[in-house]
Order: C-alpha cells, then sequence, then structure tokens
C-alpha cells in the first residue's frame, strides 16, 4: 500500500466523485420540483445508497495515490489557504451530508416539507465539491492546469454524467412523464456541445505548451488521438443513452448502455488529464 504512487486512483476519483456529484444535484432538482409523484425514491432506498456507495468508494480511492494514504487526513490542516484541503473538506462534508441525510430520510418522510431542507443541503454541498475541484487544479507551477479550459471541464463532466446517470436510474426505478424526460436530453446535449467547445479550448493550450518540446509533433498527435476518442465516446453515448429516454417505450437497457459509454469518454479525459505529461505540462521521466 505504501508504493502507490499511480494516478489510477486520481482517475477513478476524477471520473466518479463529480458525476456523483451531478447526479445528487439532479436528482434532488427532480425531486424538490416535483417532476413525478415517486422522484424523491431517486434519493433514497437503493438509488440514494448507490450514489452515497460510489461517492464514498471515489474520494477513499483519491488517498491511494499517496505514499501513505493515512496521512491524507493532514489535507485538513491548510483548510482555507490549499485548494485541495478545500477540495477534501467539501467533498467530505458532501458525502456525509448525503450518507446523514439517506439514514433521516425514511424519518423525514412523514413531516411534511421539512425533509426538502437536507436534500437542498446536500445538493448545494455537491454544488460546491465541483467548484471546488475546477479550483483545485488552477495550479500556476503546471501551464496546461493553469487555464479555464481544463478547470472548466471538471462542471461539465459533473453535470453530464449526472444526468447521464439519474435518466438511467430513473428509467430503472422511477417513472417519469415524457416532457422531463426531454428536459433531461436538452440539458445533456447542452452539455455534449459544451465538451465540445472545451475540448478545442483545451486543445489551443496543449498547442501553446507543446511548441516548447522537442516532439512537439508527435505529443500533439497523441492529444489529438485522446481527443477525438473522448468526443466520440460521448457523442455516441449520449444519442444511445437519448434514443433509451426518449424511445416511445423508454429502454433501460440503452439508456445504461449510453451511460456506460459517456463514462468511458469521460474517463479517457481523466486519463489524458493525468497520464499524458504533456497535458500537465511535465517532461516524462
Amino acid at each position: 500500500m505504501s508504493s502507490i504512487k499511480s494516478e489510477w486512483p486520481l482517475l477513478v476519483f476524477t471520473t466518479f466523485a463529480p458525476v456523483c456529484a451531478g447526479a445528487w444535484i439532479v436528482a434532488a432538482a427532480l425531486t424538490l420540483f416535483g417532476a413525478s409523484p415517486q422522484a424523491s425514491a431517486l434519493t433514497t432506498g437503493p438509488c440514494g445508497t448507490a450514489l452515497c456507495v460510489l461517492l464514498v468508494v471515489s474520494l477513499a480511492c483519491s488517498t491511494l495515490h499517496l505514499g501513505k494514504p493515512a496521512k491524507a487526513l493532514r489535507a485538513f490542516g491548510r483548510l482555507g489557504n490549499s485548494t485541495v484541503s478545500n477540495e477534501v473538506f467539501m467533498g467530505s462534508l458532501f458525502a456525509l451530508s448525503s450518507v446523514l441525510y439517506l439514514l433521516m430520510s425514511p424519518g423525514l418522510a412523514s413531516a411534511s416539507e421539512i425533509w426538502k431542507i437536507p436534500l437542498a443541503l446536500v445538493a448545494a454541498f455537491a454544488a460546491l465539491f465541483v467548484v471546488f475541484q475546477c479550483l483545485a487544479y488552477r495550479m500556476r507551477t503546471v501551464s496546461t492546469w493553469n487555464s479555464t479550459a481544463f478547470s472548466v471541464e471538471f462542471a461539465v463532466i459533473a453535470l453530464l454524467g449526472g444526468v447521464c446517470l439519474e435518466g438511467a436510474i430513473a428509467r430503472l426505478a422511477v417513472p417519469l412523464p415524457f416532457d422531463v424526460r426531454l428536459g433531461l436530453v436538452a440539458v445533456g446535449a447542452a452539455c455534449c456541445a459544451g465538451m465540445v467547445f472545451v475540448v478545442c479550448a483545451e486543445g489551443s493550450v496543449v498547442a501553446r505548451t507543446a511548441l516548447r518540446r522537442s516532439d512537439a509533433e508527435e505529443s500533439l498527435a497523441r492529444w489529438g488521438a485522446f481527443s477525438v476518442a473522448r468526443v466520440l465516446a460521448l457523442a455516441v453515448g449520449f444519442v444511445v443513452w437519448g434514443c433509451g429516454m426518449l424511445a416511445n417505450e423508454p429502454s433501460a437497457t440503452l439508456a445504461c448502455a449510453g451511460l456506460a459509454i459517456v463514462v468511458v469518454g469521460i474517463a479517457i479525459g481523466r486519463f489524458a488529464f493525468y497520464r499524458f505529461y504533456l497535458n500537465v505540462g511535465l517532461p516524462r521521466a
């Protein structure tokens, strides 16, 4: 355990944690605005449990890239002075609040409108976690990370992944009216379009960095391959997911398959972010 220094744990963390945050935000919105009489099931019972487990596991993975994961608690010592510490704190607060809400939800169900307050707090913590995650990777010492494009990507994948995840969960557990499903698909389409702009903006940042390297042409070719692969995966996954959502008889199989492909597209971007050395602006050791 003490020798784990790979970026893979961070890849898992930055793929699934923002998707969980986006899912809680979408589920809370559908529940609070009464998208369906059974919408509360998206944040309670098996659905809420699945989101909490995925979130906690992804947060735990974030410590495994350290030489000694137990020392991850030291991050709280720089709270307020470090964007990474702020991200860790808000992620922990988000996870704690979601677990507490899940535990309290059976008792809150009969408490009229009071149950909406803790749910709104969970959604607020989820949104703040995404914001702090965007800020945590604005590192001045890393030329490509210190850009708006790479920061904004965290927010876009959180919303895109969250919409797709909640859509797939709803297909399995909660009947949603067609207009609500259409609204989810519209939001997902906007996120996909946003990702195209983000990838193009990231490409210009990477190109400027590559000009200072001896292997500029090769590096740009590799970056281009990663970009094309993730955009294709996101587009294909979204189309499959959208078909599952809007079909006359909505298909949970298509929705889940589309979600899986979208997650693969997000993971490709995360892999490039951590493992493709041109992307992080550091020379290969």
